[in-house]
């Protein structure tokens, strides 16, 4: 689903620490959990 894609690609983020990546994730209006 696009909702487990979007939360695979956060996990990935997490990992290289992806600011650029979270904050366009925060502008699509979904909530970052670290």
């Amino acid at each position: 689903t696009a909702r487990k894609a979007m939360m695979d690609f956060i996990e990935a983020c997490k990992f290289r620490n992806c600011i650029i990546q979270e904050g366009y994730v925060r502008a699509l209006g979904l909530k970052v959990n670290y």
